[in-house]
């Protein structure tokens, strides 16, 4: 069997090419002239084979809607366009000797497939708005590979009336593959181009390719099966193998993220205060991550040479030292963490005299980040992040009792949290005080790390896994991959929240303090920004900061143009109001 390809029939569907590269070319336009910038890695989405265009709608609705009324709205008005826009694509997809179907028919199939692939993909999805949130690799590892999975399992819905009692063929199976694989090159090409016209016509070479997986697709569907066609070809098993399949994924990833959570949730700790810090010389705040514990045992992070100190999440008791704390404590809001901070920061200071360092990772690097940035006065001379959330807040979501951008996506991830908090110890609630301080101020955080405070040296530690959370933000990304401006920043081959333990890590952050910072390794900063324009493919589209009432208060978004030094004093105002600071 030949399969159809650039040589061998592909330009015979000249209708379909230009569909599918009109259509990708189109919303690449409108993304570099008017944005989300960031995210005009998805626009050859739209015309991939189903149901990667579904995957890509469903994106785009769960960030922009604002309203219940306007989210039914949005969905008849996706399901009506997607289910046309494949039913077209699937026509002029056909060989010229296949059998004809009415379109009427094909939209009202396709308009059905859609809303089932919108239902099975909204997991996924929701995890990957819960990543533009708050940006850890792990959320994009935990929903990219059952995404794709899902992608891969029914594709052939489209094309098929009784799909869900089959598989579909490994032949278009590999084709979906090579379509994930394309369109994340695709994405890269698109993100680092330099000028706009190398932009649009790397969305047009994938629209291109985005045509010739249609016609190979719908060629494998036909002659997959003696009998069925691919307009429509019935499936005549009864057994519900896709939805068996589907509902296996779903269960597979749940509960393996139950049971990772629930083996890696400590026991909770005593009240009681730590024992002396450890060490003699410059003194240190430790600073550990989300849902981490600390029984109150000294604190020997750096070695010799340092007076280490651990940031307790609970505070400081009666006698001055800082409490053990559990996973529950590191829950509280970003202003209070911050207010817990500076309480520490300056106990240390008054008892040794002198300025800390603070070494801080993941969450902990945003507390410490904030703090110092919020305290004009801070007594710190040097702060060290460690996987540090890179651009936090990118999207919104109301509180429970309001509307807003975002609206249906707030009670989605409720539904998550509920289902997760059900299976696991761990309680990871879209409303717990952190998280809603990231989401309310997140035109401010997603900026806030590139923000040099006066006085204070400033390196961040980025783990390479960490590449995938968030996209390149514009052509100053390009220069300064991880955006983070006056901050000397370090990409790291390591996974996320893994950073705090390395002694490689731990030789490199000595000589930072100690002023003998090494060299940053180049190599490993090009692949980061490699991977970020690649990973933007698969990313929600961001929130303009000029759309959301609640972030009106911060200006000037965009700290790689001329106006970096407004913005950062826009910033470090809203976090002033934030913790009550003068």
């Amino acid at each position: 069997m030949r399969v159809s390809g650039p040589g061998d029939g592909l330009f015979r569907h000249r209708g379909l090419i230009a569909l599918a590269v009109g259509l990708s070319v189109l919303e690449c336009g409108i993304l570099v002239l008017v944005g989300p910038h960031a995210s005009r890695g998805l626009a050859p989405q739209v015309t991939a084979p189903s149901p990667f265009g579904a995957f890509h709608d469903l994106r785009w609705l769960l960030v922009y809607h604002r309203s219940w009324s306007t989210l039914g709205f949005e969905l008849a008005a996706l399901l009506a366009f997607r289910g046309a826009l494949d039913a077209l694509l699937l026509r002029l997809a056909r060989p010229p000797d296949a059998e004809s179907v009415p379109f009427r028919t094909s939209f009202a199939h396709c308009v059905g497939f859609t809303a089932v692939a919108l239902v099975a993909l909204a997991p996924w999805t929701l995890l990957l708005f819960a990543l533009a949130i708050i940006p850890i690799s792990w959320l994009f590892f935990a929903s990219i590979p059952p995404a794709i999975a899902t992608v891969v399992l029914v594709h052939h819905g489209a094309a098929r009336v009784g799909w869900w009692r089959a598989l579909p063929p490994l032949r278009t199976s590999a084709w979906m593959l090579a379509t994930f694989a394309v369109l994340t090159l695709g994405s890269l090409a698109i993100s680092l181009s330099p000028v706009w016209p190398l932009a649009l016509l790397s969305a047009a070479a994938t629209g291109l390719f985005n045509a010739w997986a249609w016609t190979s697709i719908v060629r494998g569907l036909e002659h997959a099966r003696p009998g069925e066609r691919a307009g429509l070809g019935r499936v005549r098993r009864w057994v519900p193998v896709a939805p068996i399949a589907l509902a296996s994924i779903f269960a597979i990833v749940v509960g393996g993220s139950a049971i990772g959570f629930a083996a890696h949730q400590p026991a909770e700790p005593k009240t009681v205060a730590a024992l002396a810090p450890s060490g003699h010389g410059a003194p240190v705040l430790v600073v550990s991550g989300f849902a981490s514990h600390w029984d109150g045992s000294p604190v020997d992070f750096l070695g010799p040479g340092f007076r280490e100190w651990r940031f307790s999440y609970r505070g400081l008791g009666a006698d001055g030292e800082p409490l053990a704390y559990g996973s529950n404590d590191t829950q509280q809001s970003l202003a209070a963490l911050d207010r817990l901070m500076a309480q520490q920061v300056d106990a240390i200071s008054r008892a040794t005299g002198e300025r800390v360092a603070i070494v801080a990772e993941s969450e902990g690097s945003l507390v410490a980040k904030t703090y110092v940035l919020a305290y004009r006065d801070a007594p710190v001379r040097s702060l060290v992040m460690l996987s540090p959330l890179v651009r936090p807040g990118r999207v919104y979501y109301p509180a429970e009792d309001t509307d807003g951008w975002g609206t249906l996506t707030g009670w989605g991830l409720r539904g998550v949290s509920q289902l997760l908090s059900g299976l696991s110890p761990l309680e990871l609630s879209p409303d717990s005080p952190f998280v809603r301080d990231v989401d309310q101020h997140g035109a401010a955080l997603r900026d806030a790390l590139a923000c040099s405070a006066p006085g204070i040296t400033q390196f961040a530690y980025v783990p390479l896994a960490d590449a995938v959370s968030a996209p390149l933000e514009d052509e100053q990304d390009v220069e300064d991959p991880a955006g983070l401006g006056s901050v000397r920043v370090r990409v790291v081959p390591a996974f996320h929240g893994g950073l705090l333990g390395d002694k490689t890590v731990e030789r490199m952050v000595r000589q930072d303090l100690e002023g003998n910072a090494p060299r940053t390794e180049t190599s490993w900063t090009t692949a980061g920004a490699m991977i970020r324009g690649a990973a933007a493919a698969w990313q929600v589209p961001d929130l303009p900061v000029q759309l959301n009432p609640v972030w009106q208060s911060t200006e000037h978004p965009g700290l790689a143009s001329p106006v970096r030094s407004a913005r950062c004093d826009a910033v470090r105002s809203e976090l002033r109001a934030m913790v009550g600071a003068p």
